[in-house]
């Protein structure tokens, strides 16, 4: 059985940068930048080449669906909070921003591999709401 306590120190350290982060939306994107999908793994730095251990593979793949879904069950309003904690202002500049990742597509490959395709189009369609209410205009 994988515990923490079994997990390599590189590994518990990328989990322990999840804890951290103040925001759940950062932490998503956090666990989402970690996951190279060409390569089908998780990358305990996001910057390197070297793919986790296996058990740190599956700590890090439950912490990702773990923070989607906890991303899921906020409320509007909390979703929305979150998302202005995250951009760390209430400044349209930074909404603005959002909105031109959304339109990149940036936001398409937050969600984890393990999610059903329900949940991947509940977390679009609610984050598209999210923005459009911060930005004050519709995404296409």
């Amino acid at each position: 059985m994988v515990t923490e306590d079994t997990i390599n120190p590189a590994s518990r350290s990328a989990l322990a940068v999840v804890g951290d982060i103040p925001t759940v939306f950062g932490g998503l994107l956090y666990l989402a930048a970690m996951w190279d999908k060409s390569a089908g793994s998780y990358r305990c730095d996001p910057r390197s080449g070297i793919t986790c251990p296996e058990e740190a593979e599956a700590a890090l793949g439950r912490a990702h669906l773990r923070v989607f879904f906890r991303w899921l069950a906020l409320g509007f309003g909390e979703q929305r909070g979150d998302l202005m904690r995250f951009a760390d202002n209430d400044e349209s500049g930074a909404y603005q921003c959002m909105r031109s990742w959304w339109g990149a597509g940036f936001f398409d490959h937050v969600a984890p591999e393990t999610a059903s395709w329900q949940e991947i189009r509940l977390f679009q369609d609610g984050l598209a709401l999210v923005i459009k209410s911060l930005v004050g205009d519709s995404i296409e």
